[in-house]
């Protein structure tokens, strides 16, 4: 985490999947934005753009989640 708060060009970082659950260490999971809010918050420089990173992700995922649905199915063959 000391690499990533000294980078200036990262606001805030999440971590996601199984690593942040003590588990004994085995990959850590790169995530879309999408499903990355639902992990744990590890910093953040400025709450504002946190929030509105957040803000912006869900309302961009509830317009276009219809469509992510449908491109599963399809690509699973679930009808």
């Amino acid at each position: 985490m000391t690499y990533l708060m000294s980078r200036e060009g990262i606001p805030f970082a999440y971590i996601h999947g199984s690593f942040p659950e003590n588990r004994s260490f085995g990959d850590v999971d790169v995530a879309f934005r999408f499903h990355v809010i639902g992990g744990e918050l590890l910093f953040s420089r400025d709450e504002k753009t946190g929030c509105d990173f957040e803000e912006r992700t869900m309302r961009e995922y509830n317009g276009c989640s219809h469509y992510l649905e449908l491109y599963r199915r399809e690509a699973l063959g679930i009808r």
